[in-house]
């Protein structure tokens, strides 16, 4: 059960990855947002994401596109 949790994770973080790799303009808006609102002194952690509002806006897109549930499919 621990494994499938993770693993579900783990695919929608990789295809969000891939898919930010393949589209460099909205991986650099997305650096961008995160370097503004956060900088570059510490790593991401749970506080900051509430000021990452594109970063979620990527992240919901690409949950609601199903992408990391096809992927799964056809591993």
């Amino acid at each position: 059960m621990f494994i499938a949790g993770t693993e579900t994770t783990t695919i929608t973080m990789e295809w969000t990855m891939s898919l930010l790799l393949n589209h460099p303009e909205v991986m650099e808006e997305v650096r961008a947002e995160i370097v503004s609102h956060v900088g570059n002194e510490h790593l991401l952690n749970d506080s900051d994401l509430a000021k990452l509002s594109y970063l979620h806006c990527v992240y919901a897109q690409v949950i609601s596109s199903g992408t990391g549930s096809v992927a799964s499919l056809l591993v």
